[in-house]
């Protein structure tokens, strides 16, 4: 199996949407609160903020390929200090077979050339599996983002 990263651009990153609404379903999956309510932003929403954010140079976005056919993705973004590794997502086949740590691995190297203090990322309160791979990174709580449902 050969895996390969492709980056995105502001005219390629729009067939990311199957991909942002299978993180959206396994986010409905995973979470301990508010299932139901991924995505919070509709894909299409999210493709035109990506594209904005791949024209001012200020987002990165990238697939997984095998044998053309995408099977995971990451977006980073960044603004003078502060990097964030917006999405990183790959399909429930691919999974501890070295794929989320190939794009890690990536993203890290692009980011560790920019003259960044701090990398935040967000994990969905349940994602136990991406929590522990982050904290294999060295990423550790620094905030607690609660939030409430309206009715």
């Amino acid at each position: 199996m050969m895996l390969k990263i492709e980056m995105l651009t502001v005219e390629t990153v729009g067939a990311l949407k199957p991909l942002l609404l299978e993180l959206a379903d396994y986010h409905n999956q995973t979470a301990l609160n508010f299932r139901g309510l991924y995505p919070l932003v509709c894909a299409d929403e999210k493709i035109r903020t990506l594209q904005r954010g791949i024209s001012a140079g200020k987002t990165v976005a990238a697939v997984l390929a095998v044998d053309h056919a995408w099977k995971g993705f990451c977006v980073f973004s960044h603004t003078d200090i502060c990097g964030s590794i917006d999405y990183l997502y790959i399909r429930q086949e691919l999974r501890g077979q070295g794929a989320g740590k190939m794009l890690m691995q990536w993203m890290l190297e692009r980011l560790e050339r920019l003259p960044l203090k701090l990398l935040e990322l967000k994990v969905v309160c349940g994602n136990t599996e991406a929590e522990r791979f982050y904290e294999h990174y060295g990423f550790a709580a620094r905030t607690i983002t609660m939030a409430k449902e309206l009715k």
